[in-house]
């Protein structure tokens, strides 16, 4: 990506850290819990929207992250107003595809961040990360086509990949935040930002 997407401003702010602080509590809210009627998933899209507000200017991402995190607000009104099950079922798995490609673009984000701090560690970490992002729809793909049993590995599986991934996500962006914090920092030459907050 062209390096004029990035505003190495807001990058050094120390908004910054903040930004990507709230956005890896937000993930919490999207840990599938079966035992809730209604997943609180609605906390973690506000929390991305302030996230997203408090660094507007850092990267063209942002825009097109804003409104996914709209669209997934309103699924989850939705969702609490479904008349049945099935629509219901719809507008969850629609939610998941929202957020992961969130995610896949916060993940292209953070790897241009990391170019830009020149830390090798943390973009390479963002790049693997970004494509687990599409495990738990391949899972779901796998177990639906498994047999007669498939409901309960599909629940079993899609929750299982989605804990999984939110939690290396989540790592991601602990890791982003203390990088940004340094980035406001002096750096030695040649030294890697995402080792030393490491």
């Amino acid at each position: 990506m062209p390096m004029s997407q990035l505003d190495v401003e807001t990058l050094r702010a120390g908004s910054c850290p903040k930004a990507f602080r709230i956005m890896m509590w937000a993930l919490v809210f999207f840990v599938p819990i079966p035992i809730l009627n209604t997943f609180p998933d609605v906390v973690g899209w506000i929390l991305f929207l302030i996230a997203i507000q408090m660094v507007p200017r850092l990267h063209r991402a942002l825009g097109p992250m804003r409104l996914l995190a709209g669209f997934g607000l309103a699924l989850w009104i939705g969702r609490t107003a479904a008349p049945t099950q099935e629509l219901y079922l719809i507008l969850y798995l629609t939610t998941w595809a929202i957020l992961m490609l969130f995610m896949w673009k916060t993940c292209g984000m953070i790897m241009e961040i990391a170019e830009a701090a020149k830390a090798a560690s943390l973009a390479w970490s963002a790049r693997w990360r970004r494509w687990l992002c599409l495990l738990p729809f391949f899972l779901f793909a796998v177990a639906a086509n498994s047999g007669s049993h498939w409901p309960f590995m599909v629940t079993f599986l899609f929750m299982l990949a989605i804990a999984c991934v939110l939690c290396l996500l989540m790592g991601l962006m602990a890791d982003t935040s203390r990088m940004c914090a340094l980035m406001g920092q002096t750096q030695p030459a040649g030294t890697d930002p995402a080792k030393t907050a490491s």
